[in-house]
């Protein structure tokens, strides 16, 4: 057996084996000595099962070890735990978590075996692994893991802690979907203000003490290695998105175990060593305050259900002043503490250049408490310092801001409504607060009502449209006052009615192509109109990013898009006839539902701008292909409007950007304002072509709103073939992707939203 001892310093800094205690989630001690199974502490449902055999060592002063070998083909000493629990997803640790293992590393250094990536990347445990092991599911959950660097920063001989929360990636704040994704540590510090304490990592094949910790009042991580602080960062802009629910990746200890069929053995991720123990806690375990501090938190940007996702502008606000309190609203009462941790606060100051400061307007700071507190009465922001002084003398400072904010109605829009169907919508109170009440400041139709409904725990719209109305707009404009003081807020809103056969796209003998993305199996999505064992047409991810599809209540399941290269469905082979049209002899429809993002956030996490999106086509980022249907700002009124819009090439000739801001002498409405999409709410386009008249149309919510004959004076020609362009929907791939899912980092047209029903029909409808 394997025999090492452990380190005189880590021995005295920490216990050699961790206890159970009240703030344990969950705790392996890996000391069954054989067997394949390794058992928790308390909770048998816990129990980790080696995926093929476990290995096992013996190590002075710990005892039994559970031990990892990199096999040529297999990941076969991996342990495997249960899926989605709430002890492994970090679900009990709602405000501050640690997780900690001891680690002998004894594997290669500065090299993956079989690998692509030149360094040592080794999973300690997590639920997240990349992506390489999902057959159905979504990106989500978490992993920590060592590594010797990145390709653009190599530390050969010393491997420090990396970590990465994806958080619960099916949220609709578009800003946040990644979590940690990509700012992981002491090699990939991209966080406000990460710093690198330390770049003492571990070296040699001696025994560690590991550990990452995060705290949900800053927002703050930290990686720990025999104690030290490694590295520390805050992520005002991509903070941890959850609670994880419905992950499909098991719980993995030491490495990844591929599920493809057939599997394949990664060459990486997989950690060569031994482990003698790890502990998932719901409490910081190790201190990360040396001295007395003042918590700078990060309040513009924490969720709730009432204000929505943080806004572009607070996001800005972030960056100049890294720590905030959170909003206050005018006229609303207000409450927030500012945190001390290394120490006991005696008492605490306002200060300006270090001059006694004042708070805004109708608010002040208990001395004692350190809680500023109050009705402000001023919108504005100020910035302060906060001054504490404990008990033992010591003082600290932190600079701070304060915004204060009118009270505004977070519901700016309305989903659609279908003729003869009932009809509900919940209203949002934003920043007015949850106790508002709630009028119209106009007639409303009469099949619609305002009242409070108790299902949603406030105020609704509801009512059943009649099919007559199917085509309108109802213009209404609704007024809310907060019941706990002077506050109020006017919202005009856009009511639309659709025709009842736009919710639901259904075959007919007109149907060519029908995706509408349902269904249990999220990988691959078929196409309802095509033949029996014909999988030309079945949509699939052009990378491992996994079924993003997010369940909308009385809709269905659809997928959503972040604008990062991981995104998008493609079908296997280059597209034929009917994806390419050529089946449409007379006439084609090519219809689609659609959602822009929350906040229309229009930057993704790599820089690029959202002012192109893809919706569906053959035509790729190579300019192969015949057609797109496409979302742009390009060429809009103000820059940044986006419409619908098309591109078609034939063997001789490309007819680029057709739709109004292109070629604004074929708006039909007469006010282009009707041609836009400017809210997150579902809507339906529809592109239609008739070969008799050459005329192309844009339907937008069931009005037509473009339409243009003979575009550049060449009559279209439909007659590109063998261009090797796949169907794509959400992006453009660089290229050919491989069915199944491919690394495939894509080009132009990242999507930012979700995806809905796509029709593809070769006649023209009425909608």
């Amino acid at each position: 057996m394997n025999q090492a001892p452990i380190s005189i310093m880590t021995e005295k800094i920490f216990p050699r084996r961790f206890e159970q205690d009240a703030d344990t989630v969950a705790l392996y001690r890996f000391d069954e000595g054989a067997g394949d199974e390794c058992h928790e502490a308390t909770d048998p449902a816990l129990t980790l099962r080696a995926h093929k055999r476990a290995l096992w060592g013996l190590v002075e002063g710990l005892g039994p070890v559970i031990r990892f070998e990199r096999g040529s083909n297999d990941d076969a000493n991996v342990l495997v735990g249960p899926v989605n629990h709430d002890a492994l997803e970090l679900r009990r640790c709602p405000d501050e978590y640690t997780v900690e293992a001891w680690v002998r590393y004894t594997g290669p250094w500065g090299a993956e075996l079989g690998g692509e990536h030149p360094r040592t990347t080794a999973q300690i445990c997590g639920t997240d692994e990349d992506g390489f092991s999902l057959p159905t599911g979504q990106r989500k959950g978490w992993s920590f893991s060592l590594h010797d660097g990145t390709r653009e920063q190599p530390q050969d001989g010393r491997l420090m802690p990396q970590a990465r929360n994806l958080g619960q990636s099916g949220h609709r704040d578009f800003s946040d979907l990644t979590g940690l994704e990509g700012t992981r540590g002491p090699f990939f510090c991209g966080l406000a203000d990460a710093t690198a304490v330390s770049r003492t990592g571990l070296e040699g094949e001696g025994w560690h003490h590991i550990a990452w910790q995060w705290r949900k009042l800053d927002e703050a991580h930290w990686l720990f290695v025999d104690g030290a602080v490694v590295w520390s960062g805050r992520a005002p802009e991509t903070r941890v998105v959850g609670p994880v629910v419905g992950n499909t990746i098991p719980f993995m200890v030491g490495g990844v175990v591929h599920s493809q069929d057939p599997p394949f053995y990664l060459g990486w991720c997989s950690f060569e060593g031994e482990l003698a123990g790890l502990r998932i806690s719901r409490v910081l375990r190790l201190p990360v305050a040396p001295a007395l501090r003042i918590v700078p938190t990060y309040g513009h940007l924490h969720y709730n259900e009432r204000s929505g996702p943080s806004t572009e502008n607070q996001r800005a606000a972030a960056r100049a002043h890294p720590a905030s309190l959170s909003d206050a609203t005018v006229q609303v009462p207000y409450r927030a503490a500012v945190v001390v941790e290394g120490g006991t606060a005696a008492s605490f100051a306002l200060l300006d250049n270090e001059q006694p400061a004042a708070l805004p307007q109708g608010l002040q700071l208990d001395r004692l408490q350190g809680v500023v507190h109050g009705v402000p009465t001023v919108p504005g922001t100020t910035a302060f310092t906060v001054l504490v002084t404990a008990i033992d003398g010591q003082q600290a400072r932190q600079p701070f801001t304060l915004a204060v904010v009118e009270g505004r109605l977070a519901t700016r829009s309305l989903p659609p409504a279908f003729g003869g169907r009932p009809y509900s919508a919940a209203l949002d109170s934003g920043t007015l607060g949850p106790s508002v009440r709630w009028q119209s400041k106009g007639v409303f139709p009469p099949w619609l009502s305002l009242q409070e409904c108790d299902d949603v725990g406030g105020w609704c719209i509801t009512g059943t449209p009649p099919e007559s109305c199917c085509g309108t707009v109802e213009r209404l404009t609704l007024e809310a006052s907060a019941t706990t003081s002077t506050a109020v807020d006017q919202t005009p809103l856009a009511l639309r009615i659709l025709a009842p056969g736009l919710r639901e796209l259904e075959v007919d003998e007109h149907t060519q192509a029908l995706w509408d993305w349902q269904g249990d199996d999220g990988k691959m999505i078929v196409d309802r109109a095509g033949l029996a064992g014909d999988d030309s047409l079945t949509l699939s991810w052009v990378n491992m990013a996994g079924d993003t599809r997010e369940w909308f209540p009385d809709w269905g399941r659809y997928p959503w898009e972040c604008g990062g290269g991981e995104w998008g469905f493609a079908t296997p082979a280059e597209a034929g006839d009917i994806a390419d049209l050529r089946r449409c002899t007379e006439a084609w429809c090519v219809e689609a539902w659609f959602r822009v993002g929350d906040n229309q956030i229009k930057v993704d996490r790599y820089g690029r701008t959202f002012d192109f999106g893809h919706i569906c086509g053959s035509f790729d980022s190579s300019e192969q292909g015949v057609w797109e249907l496409f979302l742009s700002t390009h060429n809009s009124p103000d820059g940044s409007t986006l419409a619908p819009g098309v591109t078609f090439a034939s063997a001789g000739h490309r007819w680029e950007g057709l739709g109004p801001w292109k070629y604004p002498q074929g708006i039909v409405a007469g006010d282009p304002d009707a041609c836009c999409v400017s809210d997150s709410q579902w809507h339906h386009v529809a592109w239609q072509y008739e070969y008799a008249t050459d005329t192309h149309e844009l339907w937008l919510d069931g009005r037509l709103i473009w339409s243009l004959a003979c575009a550049d004076g060449v009559p279209l020609v439909n007659d590109r073939a063998g261009h090797g362009a796949q169907f794509s929907v959400s992006t453009r791939p660089a290229g050919h992707s491989r069915y199944g899912g491919k690394v495939n980092f894509l080009g132009y047209g990242h999507w930012f939203g979700h995806i809905g029903d796509i029709r593809i029909s070769d006649a023209r409808r009425r909608f």
